[in-house]
Order: structure tokens, then sequence, then C-alpha cells
């Protein structure tokens, strides 16, 4: 099947006519770091966020319900196009065919979680008092590149800290994996416990630091992640909690976002290894990548390279089930442009978005998409109010500038033919209006 017979996507009308962004990669210095340069690292860890504008709070006393989100002013159409496409459509001129060199050409701004969030957050369960140390992860004193098993470099450092701080922090981090997979902080449960090895991500935007815990009875080992508290961050989080099929554990407390570990092979290196392996079930790798690309347009995640995504991989009782799931969330509901929430836009994703085109035929894709859509949608319906208060929150935050906003209006007014999007105010609402007008809840 040529891929001109394809739909892979809400966006894609010609498959042929994608030009996909060229590929980048940063590599790691093969050198032990000295404390100087330690300091230079942490200089662009940004502490702070530009304080929200009054005029986003202004008038609005209590919290606006989903259907008042989605009941904006405008006319609305009898009936969506059958395929309609806001890349490629014949009506655009042509130098919109092109895309940039860089899809995602700066770094993200950051924004502290609202206090409105933060009550959110404690109403489920996930802010509650844990140690705050992300400042604390921060001030180590050495650092060596650190590679991977196989003895390949990788893009995170091996960190080491003063003996002064090292004995708290370790003990800390321990009663935050307690809380993290327990709920409580019962130190007879994890005096066999220790921190093996930390590990810091001097890359991206969250600048994270991986933290490896072993058992002293067995030698089993279990990670967790302490990032900086983003509110773009946490809302991916959520929205990945409550409308895909994935469960989320995390935690927040002030600045510091604890994530548990989510398992499986990074997408770089499952489409580098397993992608050419002909024992591969090609058409379930293709099925899943449909439904993960799909999910991620509906509720607004982007940048989703392969290094931003995970393959899961499960023996079953007579095949093998794959499922891709995303493991960064900082790009949720932030940049303007609507192909940066499709994940086959990106080049890393060419072999895998090949591999679609040319095991499904168009009414296969379709039957995919609408199978994720209905799913989606029930998911919705079961956590109808988690989902109403937490678009309710984001409809009120800053997460985004001004510009991002206006841009992605335009982008899905385009795609869905509905005036209204030119309404929204804020990331929040297009996010709100969208997934409604995807999953008509």
């Amino acid at each position: 099947m040529s891929p001109t017979h394809c739909k892979f996507s809400p966006f894609a009308k010609n498959p042929k006519a994608m030009v996909v962004a060229s590929k980048s990669k940063a590599t790691s210095k093969k050198a032990t770091l000295s404390s100087s340069s330690m300091m230079s690292l942490l200089r662009a860890v940004p502490q702070s966020r530009p304080s929200m504008p009054s005029k986003r709070q202004a008038g609005k006393s209590s919290l606006p319900s989903f259907s008042s989100i989605v009941k904006k002013v405008g006319a609305r159409p009898s009936k969506r196009a059958a395929f309609p496409s806001l890349v490629f459509s014949p009506a655009l001129p042509c130098s919109s065919l092109e895309l940039p060199h860089s899809m995602i050409s700066r770094c993200k701004v950051k924004y502290s979680p609202s206090t409105l969030l933060r009550q959110y957050l404690h109403r489920f369960g996930r802010q509650i008092e844990i140690p705050t140390v992300y400042d604390d992860l921060t001030r180590f004193d050495g650092a060596i590149p650190y590679d991977d098993p196989r003895g390949r470099e990788t893009l995170w450092l091996t960190v080491m800290y003063p003996h002064e701080l090292r004995h708290s922090l370790y003990a800390q981090l321990i009663r935050i994996y307690t809380q993290l997979k327990i709920g409580t902080d019962t130190s007879s449960l994890h005096q066999h416990l220790c921190v093996d090895r930390i590990d810091f991500g001097d890359f991206g935007n969250s600048r994270p630091f991986r933290i490896r815990i072993t058992n002293l009875y067995n030698d089993n080992s279990d990670y967790f992640y302490v990032k900086q508290a983003d509110a773009s961050r946490i809302y991916g989080l959520e929205l990945e909690h409550i409308l895909s099929p994935n469960r989320i554990n995390y935690l927040v407390n002030g600045n510091t976002l604890i994530e548990e570990h989510i398992a499986g092979v990074p997408g770089n290196v499952f489409q580098d290894e397993y992608l050419p392996q002909p024992e591969l079930n090609r058409v379930r790798i293709a099925k899943e990548f449909t439904k993960f690309n799909e999910r991620c347009f509906i509720r607004l995640l982007g940048d989703m390279r392969s290094v931003n995504y995970v393959v899961d991989i499960t023996p079953d009782f007579e095949e093998v089930q794959y499922r891709v799931r995303p493991i960064d969330f900082d790009q949720q509901s932030y940049e303007a442009r609507g192909r940066v929430y499709l994940a086959y836009h990106f080049d890393s994703n060419r072999d895998v978005t090949r591999l679609a085109f040319k095991e499904l035929n168009r009414r296969t894709i379709d039957q995919y998409v609408e199978e994720e859509r209905s799913q989606m949608a029930r998911r919705a319906k079961v956590e109808n109010a988690r989902l109403k208060a937490l678009l309710g929150i984001m409809s009120r935050d800053l997460i985004a500038p001004d510009v991002h906003v206006q841009r992605l209006a335009r982008d899905l007014e385009k795609y869905h033919r509905f005036s209204a999007f030119r309404d929204c105010q804020t990331m929040g609402e297009l996010t709100a209006m969208h997934i409604s007008e995807m999953l008509r809840v």
C-alpha cells in the first residue's frame, strides 16, 4: 500500500508532502569535571518564574465548569470535513509545507504551580510533606560521565557530594522513596535500602536527578527522579494519568517534583536495535505508534521525539504486546504550532512512521484512531469530576506565552473549523475545548 493512500493522523492528508525536521544530537564530554565546571552547569538552573499577571485571575471567583469552557461564542459548522488538514492544506502557501530547521528551537519557560493547582494536588494525594531536596542535590562537588552497561556514552553525569551533606541527603532520598512506593514514612521498612548512585541530567528543561535505590538483602535496584516542579509537567502527568491507559505515580512539595521510573525500551534504542529484527511484529508496532500519536494530539502533549518515550514490551500467550508511553511531559500545552503535538513529524521517528505507512492501510488507521478516541472518551467520563477540576484550574493558569496561545488557537480553528477557538485566552482553555471536540465529552 502506498503512503499516499494512508491517513496517519488528523493533520496528515498527504504523507508524501511531509518534510521532517533535521535530526540534532547532543554529545557528552568524556572527562571528569572540576568543581568550577559544576558551578557553571548549575547557573543555568532557573530558580523562579515570571509572576502570573493578575488579569488572568480578575473576575473569576470560582472554577469554571468544563461545559462552560467549551461553550464559547462562535459559529459551529454543521459538519466537520471528513479529512481536515492543517499542515498540508492545498489552500496554504508552499512555504508553509516546509518545516524549520528545528521544530522546538528555544528552551521552555518554567512556571511554578499555582495555589489552585497545589490545592488540587493535595486533594488527590499528590501534594504531601516530603523533603524538598532539589536544591540540595545541586550542591554536588564532582562528577564523572556515566556510561550505560554496554559501555556507551550517555548524557548523564554521576555526581558526588561532600561528606557533611551526603549522610543527611541520602537519608532524605530514602524517605522520599518510601513515601512514593508505600505512601508512609516508616523507618522500619527502609533500613535495608541505600542510595547506590545519583546521576544528573544536564539537558532538557527539567535538569533531572536520577536516584538509584538498592536493596541490601538481594541487590535489587529501583529508580526515581527528582526534578524542578513545573506547572506544565504536572498538568501533563495528570492528563496522562486520567486519559491514557497508563497510571502515573508522582509527588510534589515546594519546588521538588518526584517521579516514579517508567520502565521500557527508549524509543531511539527500540528503533535502532529492535525495529530491524525479522521476528518483530511490525503490524502491532505500527498500530501502537498510531494510537500513541493520536493520544498525544488529543491532549496536546508535544515534543515526542524518540528519546522522550519508551516502548513497553510484554510477552503474551501467543504474541508480544507493545505499548508506547511518554516519559517527558514538559511540553504539555506549551508550543505554538499544531504540528509539534504530532509524534510522526519528528525526524527521529522517521523509521517507525514509514513502518506505519507501509503496514497499515487507510481504513485500518482510521479504525485504530477511532478506537483510541473511544477509549479516551470512556476514561474521561469515568474521571469526569477530576478532569473538570483539572481543566478548570488549567484554564486560569499561565503556562504559555500569549503569542503561543494565539498561534495555536488559529491552527486548531483551521483544523476543527470552529471559530470559538479564537476566543480562548489561555492554553488551558484551548486544551479543554480541543479535548471536548475530539472526544465529544
